[in-house]
């Protein structure tokens, strides 16, 4: 009660210290370049943000997820562009629960859930919080814990909050309380930290990965698995995309969770949406973009990255030997000295090249559609497909571009590309 007269008597104050809007982005850098190494420059407003590929800050991100064993989800129907800075000067329910965590090695957020889910459907029976810190809050909620299933819990409020939460940490899944539903990994969800409020790289990038995550998983889920009875593929989870309050961590966003595995990511963009989902529905660990999970450690978290990176590096390489046949290739530079080299099938050019230390081709962002350091020249009508428009974007970068200009990390290695060399086909270098 003390808590909940404390923020009646301030409403005021928190409006006048503008609560609600987003904070400013003035003093955000801009990228210049990308590489092994990021560059600063003048500062952003938030309308800049879209065009920002790299990190908005070089810090590594493995070890960057403070210890917890369990995350819990209040799922709310105010969707986040209502949503205030801090949500504990506006609900009481979660300053309640911020407590009850400290002692349960838990995380609790606030989420937006506009999904077609037994949650949502029963969200118009629960009462979100109000700007004046009334008492009568209560939400559905998803209990994510570290070796066991997520539970979805049909209310948690004021007066069952204690009781609800303490019986699924002293009962096991098979004799949990009525009240809640307890799910299997037949889900995927995924939270993406869209939190304007709290800062606006949330608000923008953290919006435009989750709209490009809710569209590739929408893609996915209406794509009949195969039959149980008919094939002994497993069927894929159902991807379920929702949007989370903060989570910390501005500079590294676009931050999104993952659970059943509590894997957290960051610097993640739009178009990082179609292979963050393919690495997790294949079980795997996309390292480069990892920042820890649910459960372990800080201090392990880095030491886990570090073999997992290494062990992901092996596999690429296994990967690479195990690809097709050897063709040959003739690329000419910009004085026209011709290099037949023999590639493999599966590598892309932009690898032939810089392996065999051909001039010109540097490709400094790794083949990450993040440079133009690997610009080639096919001219004539070589077996390709057409460039993709990521690639036509960064292609503007070009020094020396011509209608003929590709990206040499997107050109993969064929035996049509190389019966176009056999033919007389020639793969141009720039001069720079």
């Amino acid at each position: 009660m003390i808590y909940s007269r404390f923020l009646s008597s301030n409403h005021r104050v928190l409006q006048s210290i503008n609560l609600f809007s987003p904070t400013s982005c003035a003093s955000l850098p801009r990228k210049v370049t990308f590489a092994r190494h990021y560059t600063t420059g003048p500062n952003i407003s938030s309308g800049d943000l879209s065009s920002t590929t790299a990190p908005f800050d070089p810090a590594p991100l493995p070890g960057t997820v403070s210890h917890h064993t369990s995350y819990l989800v209040l799922h709310t129907s105010q969707p986040p562009t209502e949503w205030p800075s801090k949500h504990a000067l506006v609900s009481p329910l979660y300053g309640k629960l911020q407590q009850w965590a400290k002692s349960h090695d838990a995380i609790v957020n606030f989420g937006y859930d506009d999904l077609p889910s037994s949650s949502s459907a029963q969200q118009a029976q629960h009462t979100n919080w109000d700007a004046a810190g009334a008492e009568g809050e209560s939400y559905p909620a998803t209990l994510y814990r570290t070796s066991h299933p997520p539970l979805e819990i049909a209310s948690v409020s004021h007066q069952n909050y204690h009781s609800v939460l303490s019986a699924h940490y002293t009962t096991t899944n098979s004799s949990a309380s009525t009240t809640s539903d307890s799910t299997s990994n037949a889900f995927l969800d995924l939270y993406v930290c869209t939190h304007g409020a709290r800062d606006c790289r949330c608000g923008t990038t953290g919006s435009q990965v989750f709209r490009a995550l809710r569209k590739q998983a929408q893609k996915i889920n209406s794509t009949p698995s195969p039959s149980s009875s008919t094939s002994s593929v497993a069927s894929l989870p159902h991807i379920r995309v929702r949007e989370v309050a903060h989570i910390g961590g501005h500079k590294w966003a676009a931050n999104v969770l993952a659970f059943p595995s509590g894997d957290w990511y960051g610097n993640l963009r739009p178009d990082d949406a179609s292979h963050l989902l393919s690495r997790l529905l294949d079980g795997k660990v996309w390292w480069d973009r990892w920042r820890g999970r649910m459960g372990i450690p800080q201090d392990a978290q880095i030491a886990l990255h570090r073999d997992g990176a290494q062990l992901g590096a092996n596999e690429v390489a296994r990967h690479s030997k195990e690809l097709g046949e050897d063709v040959l290739l003739t690329f000419v530079t910009h004085d026209g000295k011709e290099a037949s080299l023999r590639a493999q099938e599966g590598n892309n050019l932009m690898e032939v090249a810089r392996d065999a230390g051909l001039p010109s081709i540097e490709g400094v962002c790794g083949g990450q559609l993040e440079c133009a350091t690997c610009h080639v020249y096919l001219a004539g009508n070589p077996p390709l497909a057409p460039a993709s428009e990521n690639e036509e974007d960064m292609l503007a970068y070009a020094i020396g571009r011509r209608d003929e200009s590709r990206l040499g990390c997107q050109i993969e290695v064929t035996k049509e590309l190389a019966e176009w060399v056999r033919q007389g086909g020639r793969i141009g270098l720039p001069r720079y």
